[in-house]
């Protein structure tokens, strides 16, 4: 769980659910690379199954992402307001209205699939 944590401090992507990309959480005090480094691989030294590699594999890909500090998109005290009405968040309207098209076209593929179904 430790590593999938560390991993959702990834730079936000589209691929991402809507709330993730407008939270855009930082990692705080984040470590110097060569320290997230050997604890990654004493993390492969206790245990190397196939989830934790796989895992790891992840969080290099994406170091630069999870290392790069700056501000969060939405503040730890405000992410109960950020559930209940995202949108007034900075980026939150474009976000959810990509989302929403998506979603939309998605809906729209399956009912056109049931009607050929049917």
């Amino acid at each position: 769980m430790a590593l999938d944590t560390l991993l959702a401090y990834r730079k936000p992507a589209v691929n991402m659910s809507p709330l993730e990309q407008i939270a855009a959480p930082v990692l705080p005090q984040a470590p110097a690379r060569a320290e997230l480094d050997a604890a990654l691989a004493a993390c492969l030294a206790a245990s190397s199954t196939p989830r934790i590699q796989a895992a790891i594999g992840s969080i290099n890909k994406h170091v630069d992402e999870i290392l790069r500090g700056g501000p969060r998109g939405v503040a730890v005290a405000d992410l109960p307001r950020l559930y209940l009405d995202p949108a007034p968040f900075k980026d939150a309207p474009a976000i959810l209205e990509q989302h929403a098209s998506v979603v939309g076209g998605m809906r729209q593929n399956l009912q056109n699939l049931l009607k050929g179904i049917l």
